[in-house]
């Protein structure tokens, strides 16, 4: 890779970045609370690793498709509150036949657990990686409705907490406290950061890991400490860390196309 090529792909990480500490609060934060605390989701226990494998099935190694770079870029920040490139394979076309798929089971007051959704992106991915990228994506746009460079105008508000209802809340203890939708895309962010992780070089492991596994610390100290940003709905830590767990264990278990008998068992 050329110097040239390595400021690029900086000054794309950095404009995410920057993005997360200093971008305003969803509009409508107040009225989403209002909605989602009239109609909560229903709460699920928490599912093992070895859950989530058998939803994925044989969709193959969970090898990422993107560059680590592009990945935490995807992650951290919504595309709408930066106008730098982001990687458009973190956002992939199925994401429209989820969330059609989510809204059906809605209307059916049905509730999906996080083995569930996996399993209903299966079913539109072309690998293992990209069903997490399709419950990250969608469940994001149905939370704060900021990722419309990425994924097309969300749906309004009252229809994104109301397809957002089949989305299972984690239990209390794990919860930050009522934001099932926020909830889950935080876990689903941290599941692709601990898969990712995984599979890289010891250094750049390291770096990943604990970024995510510090990510609620640096939302509280940058954001809302330096920058002022109200986190509305809480930092979601406890959600995080279970996700980087998760995807840490799926990541080294199923790295290379492997399953093995560790996975299993937890």
């Amino acid at each position: 890779m050329t110097a040239s090529q390595r400021a690029h792909d900086g000054l794309r990480l950095g404009a995410a970045l920057v993005a997360v500490a200093t971008s305003p609060v969803m509009p409508d934060c107040q009225r989403y609370l209002a909605l989602v605390a009239r109609d909560r989701p229903e709460v699920r226990d928490v599912e093992a690793p070895s859950a989530l494998a058998d939803a994925l099935g044989s969709r193959g190694a969970l090898a990422p498709s993107s560059r680590a770079l592009d990945i935490v870029g995807a992650l951290v920040s919504f595309t709408d509150d930066h106008r730098a490139p982001f990687d458009a394979a973190m956002f992939p076309p199925a994401c429209a036949h989820m969330l059609a798929e989510l809204s059906d089971h809605a209307e059916r007051r049905e509730t999906l657990d996080r083995a569930a959704q996996l399993r209903l992106a299966a079913r539109h991915a072309q690998s293992g990686f990209e069903a997490l990228t399709i419950c990250h994506a969608v469940s994001r746009q149905l939370a704060r409705g900021r990722d419309g460079r990425a994924l097309g105008v969300a749906p309004a508000l009252r229809d994104r907490v109301r397809i957002g209802r089949v989305i299972a809340a984690f239990p209390p203890a794990t919860s930050c406290g009522g934001d099932a939708l926020g909830d889950t895309y935080h876990y689903w962010a941290n599941v692709i950061a601990g898969v990712t992780a995984a599979q890289l070089d010891p250094l750049r492991r390291f770096v990943v890991r604990e970024t995510f596994h510090r990510g609620a610390f640096l939302m509280r100290t940058i954001r809302d400490g330096v920058f002022g940003g109200t986190l509305f709905a809480g930092d979601h830590e406890a959600v995080d860390q279970l996700g980087l767990a998760t995807g840490l264990v799926l990541g080294e278990a199923r790295r290379g196309g492997r399953r093995d008998g560790a996975l299993a068992a937890r």
